[in-house]
C-alpha cells in the first residue's frame, strides 16, 4: 500500500527560497547592465550611449571651431591684401612710376624702382612673414613689376585667373588657389587691384597686388587643440588636399592625396558639402570619428573640412566603464553559478533515479518501481509515477487505435499521389524486364490507347521506333548495372495506329512491387522538332544569302579592267566607222565589232547590277506611272500569244529608285515569262501597298519590318522545281539551251533588288506557273514629276577641254572623239600634268574631264586643285570602276556630273553639252 501522507525531510520550498535569493542577485546584475547600456524601446539611455553622444557633440564642436578659425584666417589675409593695396606710400610710388614712364628719366626711374622694391620687401618681412612671396603686376600686359623673389620679375601672369579677376572693375578681394609647378603643394593667392586716381579723379588700376600664402603653413593652425590622434584636413572643390596629411601609412610611406579623397567616406561627404558626424575608416585603415563641414570662401571657391579623431582615443572612457562593469558582472555570475550548481545537485539527484526507472520502462520492464526519496515533493512525485504505470495498459490500447488511424491516412496519401500521376501532362510508366507494370493516362493518350489498363503487361520495345532499339537497350543495361539514372534522350515512339511520336525520355531505377524496375518520364517534343526545323530553314536562307553576296563581290571586282578595255574597243571602232565608207565591207565588219562590244558592255552592267555595285541615279517614282509607260513595249516584247494583264494598285506609295532599274526588272521578268509559256498564256503585273510585321519577317531571311510597295509579276508558264529555285539567282545559271540565254537575267534582278534595300520572294511549282513578288521600301518624300526631253543629234562645240586619263589607249581615243566634235583638247596622262596645263594654258579652259581613280591623286582631289587656278571651270567625272569604289572617292553624290565607262561618242557628246550648258 502506498502512503499518501506527506513525508518529512528536506523541503523543496527551502530550495525555492534559495533560488529566489539568487534571482534577486541576478536582477541586481541586470540593473547594472541597463545602467551601462540603457533599456531598449524606452527613452532611458545607458552610460555608454550618453558618453558616445558626448563624444559626437565634442567632435562636432571642434569642427565648428575649426570652421570659425579658418573663416577668420581667410578674412585676416584678405585684410592684409587690402591694407597693402591701399597703402598711400605704395599708391604714390606707383603714380610716380607711371609719370616717369611717360617722361623718361633713367636715374629717377631707377630710384623709384629701388624704393618700391624696398617698400614691398619691408612690408613682406615685417607684416607678412607667413607669405611665400608678394608681387605687383602690370595691369596692361600682366608682367610682374616687382616681386619678393626678384628672379620672377618680368614673368607674364595674364593667363592666371587671379590676375584676370583683379582687373574686374567690381572686384575687391580675389582669392584663388595655385598648384605648385612640382605638383606637391598648393598656395592661396590673395589678390587686389591697386587704384590710383587719374587727372579727372577717377580710380584707375595701376597694378595688381598678389600675396602668395603656402597652405603648408596651416599645419599648426589646423592641429591645435585636436588631441593626441586628431587631424584636420582641408579639401577644395577640385578634390585637392589643401593641407598635408598628419600621418604616414603603416609601412612608413606617404599617402596618396587622391587615395585619401576617394577611399574615405568623411572626405567624400566633405567634398559634397554634407555636414555630419560619421564613424569610418581613414586612409591609414584606422577607425575614426569624423565631423565634416562646408566653408564657402568665395562665390566660386568652397572648401571641405574634415575633423577626425581615432575612436580608440575618443571612446577610451566608454571602454574603461564597460570593462569595470564587465569585471563586476563576471564575478557576480561566477558566484551565482556556484550557488545554482549546489542547489541543482540537491534537486536533481532524486530526478536522476527516476529517469533510470523510466529508461527501464522503455525497455518493456513494467515491474520497475521508484523508491520515494529526497524532498517531500519528490516523494509525492514518486508515488504519482508508480500510479502512472498502472495506466500503461490502457494507453497501449489507445496507441493501437492511433496506428490504425495512421494507416488510413497513408492510404489517403497514396490516393492523392495517384491523382497527381494520373493528371500529369507528361507520360509516365514503369517497366521491368521489358514489360509495362504501370502507365498513366497521359502516356496512354500519347500511344493512342483507349485505357491505360490496355497496355499493362504488354512489351515496351514494340512501341519504340526500330532505329532506337539499340540505344534504349543500352540505357536499360546501364541502369541495371549501375543503379543510376540516365540523361534525357530524344527518340520516337510508335503509336498503336503506326504513326510516330517524337519524345524526350528520362529514366530512373526504382523498386516497384518488390522488384527492380525503371520509372520512365516521357515528354512530347513535336513542337520542339517543328521549331528546330524552322531554325534549319532560316539557317539555309542565311547561307544562300551569304553565297549570293560572295558571288556579287567577285562580279564587281572585274568591272574596272573590263570596262577600260571595252572603252578602247568601242571608241576606236566608232572612230573607224566614222572614217570608213558605209558601203564598204570593212564598215559592216566594224559594225559587228561595235555590236559585240556593246553587248559586252551590257553584260558588264548586268554583272554590276547583280553585285549591287552598278552606278545608279535614284529618284522619286510613282510605280504605277512607270509601269503604265512600259505596257505597250512589254506587250510587243512577249508577243500576241501572251495576254498582258496590268492591275495597278490604288493610292500607291512613292518609292525612290533608278527608273532604268525598274525597266530592267520588268523586261527580264517579261522575257523569262515568254520563254516559260509554251503557246497561249498570261502575264499579270500588279502593284499594291504592303505593311510587313516581325512575324512575317521571321520566315523570310532578308525581310525587315516596315512599309513597302509590292510589285507582283506572275505567269502561267511551266513553273520550276525546288532544285531550280535553289539556284535561281546565281549568275550564269540557266535552264535554257546553249545560245538562248546568258543566265544573268534573274541574277541582275536580284542585284538591283538588294542594291535598293528591297527583297524578292519567288513562288513556283512545276506546271503551276511562277510568281515574283518584289518588296520596294516606301519613301515619305513628295514626288515631283519630271518631263523627259527627247534627245536629238548633239550639237558640236568649240570650247576648250582638259582631258585627264591614266590609261593611254582611253586617253588617245577620247581625245580623238572630242576633236571630231570640234573641241580643243588639252590631254594629260597624270594629275600632275593636268595641274601644270591648268596653270600655264593662256586661254580659258571650259571643262575638266577626269578619271575618278588614278595613281597619286583621285579625280575629286584633282578638281579641287584645278579650281584654284580655274574657279569657273566645269567638271565631268568618268570611271570604269564599280559604284562602291567610285562612291568611296566622293563622286556619286547628288548633282555631281558623271559618265560610266564604256561610253559611245554620242553619249559622251550629249553629256558634255549637258554639263557645259547647265546653269550654275
Amino acid at each position: 500500500m502506498m502512503n499518501n501522507h506527506p513525508s518529512a525531510g528536506w523541503s523543496l520550498r527551502k530550495g525555492m527560497m534559495l533560488s529566489f535569493g539568487l534571482s534577486l542577485f541576478l536582477v541586481f546584475l541586470l540593473t547594472q547592465i541597463m545602467i551601462i547600456f540603457g533599456v531598449p524601446l524606452t527613452p532611458f539611455k545607458g552610460l555608454s550611449t550618453v558618453l558616445k553622444e558626448k563624444a559626437f557633440a565634442d567632435i562636432s564642436q571642434r569642427a565648428d571651431n575649426g570652421r570659425r578659425e579658418l573663416e577668420s584666417w581667410v578674412l585676416g589675409h584678405k585684410a592684409d591684401a587690402k591694407a597693402m593695396a591701399t597703402a598711400p606710400l605704395l599708391i604714390s610710388a606707383l603714380e610716380d612710376l607711371r609719370h616717369r614712364q611717360e617722361a623718361p628719366d633713367t636715374d629717377k626711374h631707377t630710384e623709384i624702382h629701388r624704393q618700391l622694391r624696398a617698400f614691398v620687401m619691408m612690408i613682406k618681412e615685417s607684416h607678412l612673414p607667413g607669405y611665400s612671396k608678394v608681387e605687383l603686376i602690370s595691369p596692361e600686359k600682366g608682367n610682374i613689376l616687382f616681386s619678393t623673389r626678384p628672379e620672377e620679375e618680368g614673368r607674364n601672369t595674364a593667363h592666371c585667373r587671379y590676375f584676370q579677376k583683379a582687373l574686374n572693375p567690381l572686384a575687391e578681394d580675389v582669392v584663388e588657389k595655385e598648384i605648385h609647378a612640382d605638383g606637391k603643394g598648393i598656395s592661396l593667392i590673395f589678390a587686389r587691384p591697386v587704384h590710383c586716381p587719374d587727372p579727372q579723379g577717377r580710380p584707375v588700376v595701376h597694378a595688381v597686388l598678389a600675396l602668395h600664402y603656402p597652405m603648408t603653413n596651416l599645419q599648426s593652425l589646423l592641429h591645435e587643440h585636436i588631441g593626441r590622434s586628431g587631424e584636420i584636413v582641408l579639401l577644395d572643390e577640385d578634390l585637392h588636399l589643401l593641407s598635408p596629411l598628419r600621418y604616414s601609412l603603416p609601412d612608413g610611406s606617404s599617402p596618396n592625396p587622391l587615395d585619401f579623397v576617394f577611399s574615405t567616406k568623411p572626405a567624400q561627404l566633405a567634398v559634397q558639402g554634407i555636414e555630419t558626424v560619421v564613424q569610418a575608416r581613414d586612409y591609414r585603415g584606422v577607425d575614426v570619428l569624423a565631423a565634416t563641414r562646408h566653408l564657402q570662401i568665395t562665390t566660386e571657391m568652397a572648401w571641405g573640412l574634415v575633423v577626425k579623431i581615432d575612436t580608440d582615443e575618443i571612446f577610451h572612457p566608454i571602454r574603461q566603464t564597460i570593462i569595470t562593469h564587465a569585471l563586476a558582472l563576471i564575478g557576480a555570475l561566477l558566484a551565482g553559478g556556484l550557488l545554482i550548481m549546489l542547489i541543482a545537485t540537491r534537486l536533481t539527484r532524486p530526478i536522476f533515479k527516476m529517469s533510470q526507472a523510466a529508461a527501464a520502462i522503455m525497455e518493456g520492464d513494467l515491474s520497475v518501481r521508484t523508491l520515494p526519496m529526497g524532498s517531500r515533493e519528490m516523494r509525492e512525485l514518486s508515488r504519482s509515477f508508480n500510479l502512472m504505470l498502472a495506466r500503461l495498459e490502457n494507453w497501449n490500447k489507445d496507441l493501437s487505435a492511433a496506428v490504425e488511424n495512421r494507416t488510413s491516412q497513408l492510404a489517403d496519401s497514396e490516393a492523392r499521389f495517384r491523382t497527381l500521376v494520373d493528371n500529369a501532362p507528361e507520360g509516365i510508366f514503369v517497366q521491368s524486364q521489358g514489360r509495362i507494370l504501370f502507365i498513366n493516362p497521359a502516356m496512354a493518350r500519347f500511344l493512342l490507347a483507349g485505357r491505360p489498363e490496355d497496355l499493362i503487361g504488354t512489351e515496351i520495345m514494340p512501341r519504340v521506333a526500330p532505329e532506337y532499339h539499340d540505344a534504349v537497350l543500352t540505357r536499360i543495361r546501364f541502369q541495371c548495372e549501375t543503379g543510376k539514372s540516365v540523361p534525357p534522350m530524344d527518340q520516337e515512339y510508335l503509336r498503336l495506329d503506326g504513326s510516330r511520336l517524337p519524345v524526350e525520355t528520362t529514366a530512373v531505377p526504382i523498386r516497384f512491387q518488390g522488384r527492380d524496375a525503371h520509372l520512365v518520364f516521357v515528354r512530347d517534343i513535336t513542337d520542339r522538332r517543328k521549331m528546330q526545323s524552322e531554325k534549319e530553314k532560316l539557317k539555309t536562307q542565311l547561307v544562300q544569302s551569304q553565297k549570293m553576296e560572295s558571288i556579287g563581290r567577285l562580279a564587281g571586282g572585274v568591272a574596272h579592267d573590263f570596262n577600260n578595255m571595252l572603252m578602247a574597243i568601242i571608241g576606236n571602232t566608232e572612230l573607224a566607222l566614222d572614217d570608213a565608207d558605209p558601203a564598204s565591207s570593212i564598215s559592216s565588219k566594224l559594225q559587228e565589232v561595235l555590236v559585240c562590244a556593246k553587248r559586252s558592255a551590257d553584260l558588264t552592267r548586268q554583272l554590276l547590277a547583280f553585285a549591287r555595285k552598278q552606278t545608279i541615279s535614284p529618284r522619286l517614282l510613282d510605280l504605277n506611272e512607270l509601269v503604265q509607260s512600259m505596257i505597250k513595249m512589254l506587250q510587243r516584247l512577249i508577243g500576241e500569244n501572251i495576254h498582258l494583264v496590268w492591275k495597278p494598285g490604288v493610292d500607291i506609295w512613292m518609292i525612290k529608285m533608278d527608273p532604268s532599274q525598274v525597266d530592267q526588272i520588268l523586261v527580264n521578268l517579261a522575257v523569262n515569262a515568254r520563254d516559260a509559256i509554251a503557246g497561249v498564256g498570261s502575264l499579270i503585273i500588279a502593284t499594291e501597298n504592303a505593311a510587313l510585321d516581325e512575324t512575317y519577317c521571321l520566315s523570310h531571311a532578308e525581310c525587315l519590318p516596315g512599309e513597302y510597295v509590292l510589285l507582283t509579276v506572275s505567269d502561267t508558264g511551266a513553273g520550276m522545281d525546288k532544285e531550280t529555285l535553289s539556284h535561281l539567282f546565281e549568275p550564269f545559271y540557266t535552264t535554257k539551251e546553249v545560245g538562248q540565254g546568258t543566265g544573268l537575267g534573274l541574277a541582275t534582278i536580284y542585284g538591283i533588288v538588294r542594291q535598293n534595300n528591297s527583297f524578292i520572294n519567288v513562288y513556283s511549282e512545276p506546271g503551276q506557273g511562277t510568281t515574283f513578288k518584289i518588296y520596294i521600301p516606301r519613301t515619305v518624300l513628295k514626288h515631283v514629276k519630271e518631263v523627259r526631253e527627247s534627245k536629238g543629234k548633239p550639237s558640236r562645240g568649240t570650247e576648250t577641254i582638259l582631258l585627264v586619263e591614266d590609261e593611254q589607249s582611253i586617253l588617245s581615243v577620247s581625245k580623238t572623239m572630242l576633236e571630231r566634235f570640234g573641241y580643243t583638247v588639252l590631254d594629260a596622262a597624270t594629275p600632275t600634268e593636268a595641274q601644270i596645263l591648268a596653270e600655264q594654258h593662256p586661254a580659258p579652259i571650259h571643262l575638266l574631264i577626269t578619271d575618278v581613280v588614278m595613281p597619286h591623286m583621285n579625280g575629286k582631289d584633282l578638281m579641287e586643285a584645278v579650281t584654284v587656278f580655274r574657279p569657273d571651270i566645269k567638271v565631268l567625272f568618268m570611271s570604269g570602276y564599280a559604284a562602291d569604289i567610285i562612291a568611296h572617292h566622293g563622286v556619286l553624290e547628288p548633282g555631281v556630273p558623271f559618265i560610266q565607262k564604256p561610253f559611245s561618242m554620242l553619249a559622251l557628246a550629249e553629256r558634255i553639252r549637258e554639263v557645259l550648258e547647265k546653269q550654275l
